[in-house]
């Protein structure tokens, strides 16, 4: 069987003639108050109604039940209408009827679909269903967008079921439609890829899950399991934590400078933490060092003679997030010359860092969910399992918990992936270690451009102390870097720093002391200026004051400032 013409070609042109007095027959009645397409009651709902019912579905049970829910309903209508069509014309080729669904559909104003001729196949005899359509004016696209928004992902997925179900019913076999792109994304229609499901699986794993009911028992179930793991694994760390000696893998992290009790506490749980097969997620700021921690915890494992391989997931796109971590086969798709292993099967027997872990897509999260459970990997375009020993660190500068309550990351995969979390503190948290990271700094680039700097000056220092450092240690290497490069003498001054400290200085200047009652006021204003601008810090603001932090406490004393 050939693939169907397309909508707006002139073979369809001919088959809708054929098609179109089929339907004429297909239509409601009234009787007794009830719509009754051939003998099935039926019901007329407006736009809106669909579209507010989506938004309390996923405003009650998430983005990620919501959608499972909604392309089972669409199967189900799907189903039906390919049942109901085939009683009412027995003997139309199954061509036919795949196109009388696709104008009964339209008709009910769901969607204008239009098959797209390039890189549609269809060969039932030998198993092939391979069919590209574009979905012009979707009715979900349009709701979601005016209740919701733009949303990152498609939303169509009432029509996506309703495709599956008619086609799985005309075919006897699994049918899966996934939606590539949508409205609500912005493109101008929406494109759906429909096949038979093992194939599908290939190319978008976990697509047919939502069409598989939600085991309630079996959910529970998992979670209990996952919850008691974290139990043994956190009495297994406190047992580490009380046995081993401070010095115990110091090594291993001799990379992360300071000795705040903040990076200390960070650094205990990974150290206890290194010697078990845990997975880990490690959460921060950008900039924190949680690769620097990750590369510790391999370090001081027992798989540290094994590969490290790490990934930032934000820099690949969807498909290539799939492919990279999984692989390929021979011809699994365009330019896939050669068969590749992916990263999963590359880090056997070591550890792989998926750094921004949250920006997995919905595919590569139910395939790596699939990994960790089972231990097993696909290559896209094969059936064969592959076993894989891997040790997974993630980390995330996402609030993981907002995304899972948003629908935006997987609950089930969290859960496996947060069995031990350890947050990195920000620089600002982190106390004098600001100043033992600049001097380490400083020597590093004044060897690496053979400059031999001494030091800083004090005001340096005080705004180094002072300064919120968003960007966190990422951002004192940036400052450092152009300093080492910029000074003109034997210390690094307020000059070689960037713009913005300059103006920091400026506004942290002290204004000329007063006398009497004025000049008292006068200082209290300093220490509040000075205070606020540390964010409570005493240290912090003793240093911006140019005066020591008992001197700063007998004067926040003596002016009754808490």
């Amino acid at each position: 069987m050939t693939a169907p013409p397309a909508p707006n070609g002139p073979g369809f042109t001919a088959l809708r003639a054929d098609i179109e007095p089929l339907l004429r027959d297909f239509t409601l009645g009234e009787h007794d108050g009830r719509l009754l397409l051939q003998g099935r009651r039926m019901l007329v709902q407006s736009a809106r109604s669909l579209g507010q019912l989506r938004e309390e579905l996923i405003h009650l049970l998430g983005t990620e039940l919501a959608r499972g829910v909604l392309k089972r309903y669409g199967y189900q209508a799907g189903f039906q209408d390919g049942h109901a069509l085939c009683q009412c014309h027995p003997g139309l080729p199954v061509e036919q009827q795949m196109h009388l669904g696709t104008v009964l559909h339209q008709k009910k104003g769901h969607a204008r679909i239009e098959t797209e001729p390039e890189g549609t196949h269809v060969d039932l005899a030998r198993g092939v269903l391979d069919i590209r359509s574009r979905w012009h004016d979707s009715v979900e696209a349009e709701q979601h967008l005016l209740l919701h928004g733009p949303s990152a992902e498609p939303v169509c997925w009432t029509l996506g079921g309703y495709a599956a179900g008619h086609l799985s019913y005309l075919l006897r076999r699994e049918v899966v439609a996934v939606e590539t792109t949508c409205r609500a994304q912005g493109h101008p229609y929406c494109r759906f890829r429909v096949g038979f499901r093992e194939e599908m699986e290939k190319h978008f794993p976990g697509c047919a899950d939502d069409y598989r009911r939600l085991d309630l028992g079996h959910l529970f179930h998992e979670l209990e399991q996952t919850v008691e793991a974290q139990r043994r694994t956190i009495r297994e760390l406190r047992e580490r934590l009380d046995a081993a000696p401070p010095a115990a893998n110091a090594q291993a992290f001799a990379a992360l400078i300071g000795r705040s009790p903040a990076l200390a506490r960070a650094v205990d749980i990974a150290r206890a933490v290194a010697g078990v097969s845990s997975t880990v997620l490690i959460t921060g700021e950008s900039g924190t060092g949680k690769e620097l921690l990750a590369r510790g915890i391999h370090a001081a494992s027992p798989r540290a003679a094994g590969p490290w391989i790490a990934l930032n997931c934000a820099t690949l796109t969807e498909s290539l997030q799939t492919t990279e971590l999984f692989g390929h086969a021979k011809g699994a798709f365009t330019g896939a010359s050669g068969a590749r292993a992916g990263l999963f099967e590359a880090a056997s027997g070591g550890t792989l860092f998926l750094d921004e872990v949250g920006e997995l897509s919905a595919s590569a999260q139910a395939a790596l969910l699939r990994v960790l459970q089972e231990g097993v990997v696909v290559r896209l375009g094969e059936h064969r399992e592959r076993r894989v020993d891997v040790r997974i660190v993630a980390a995330t500068h996402r609030d993981l918990d907002e995304h899972v309550a948003r629908g935006q990351f997987r609950a089930d995969l969290y859960y496996r992936l947060n069995v031990v979390s350890i947050r990195m503190p920000a620089l600002r948290e982190r106390g004098n270690d600001v100043l033992l990271l600049a001097q380490t700094l400083l020597a590093h680039f004044g060897a690496r451009f053979g400059r031999n700097l001494q030091g800083f000056a004090p005001e340096v220092l005080r705004l180094f102390l002072a300064h919120p450092w968003p960007g966190n240690v990422r951002e004192l290497a940036n400052v450092l870097e152009r300093a080492v490069l910029l000074a003109r003498g034997p210390h690094v001054e307020l000059d070689d720093l960037p713009e913005r400290f300059a103006a920091d200085a400026a506004s942290a200047a002290a204004a000329p002391p007063s006398a009497g009652a004025g000049a008292a006021q006068t200082e209290r204003e300093r220490i509040a200026v000075a205070l606020a601008r540390s964010g409570g810090r005493r240290e912090a603001a003793a240093a911006l004051l140019g005066i020591s932090r008992a001197t700063l406490w007998r004067r926040m004393k003596r002016l009754g400032l808490g």
